[in-house]
């Protein structure tokens, strides 16, 4: 990877309709890294996580990990998206900001 640019994802719950089962309030944040083992498709989480929140906000924050831009990103550079919880009646929304980094 020398040389390659490496990107973490900071998931940040943006807004909270109804009462999250999961327990998170608004502001609360995750980490997403690359793994610096090499394990591309075993990445780093810090915080806790929510796995039925997890498997919406994972297909953003891998493209993100790897460089990529999401097309219905919320910012010119393509480096900001939301995505929800699966659960209607309490729906969370997480923001995923793209971090470049060295």
């Amino acid at each position: 990877m020398v040389g390659e640019r490496v990107y973490k994802v900071v998931v940040t719950v943006k807004d909270i309709k109804g009462e999250c089962k999961f327990g998170y309030k608004v502001g609360d944040k995750i980490e997403i890294e690359q793994n610096p083992e090499g394990y591309n498709f075993v990445p780093i989480i810090k915080g806790r996580i929510c796995p039925e929140a997890f498997e919406n906000i994972y297909r953003n924050a891998f493209c993100m990990l790897f460089g990529g831009k999401i097309p219905w990103s919320l910012d010119d550079e393509r480096t900001i998206a939301q995505t929800v919880c699966p659960d209607p009646r309490n729906l969370v929304t997480f923001e995923l900001r793209q971090i470049g980094k060295k």
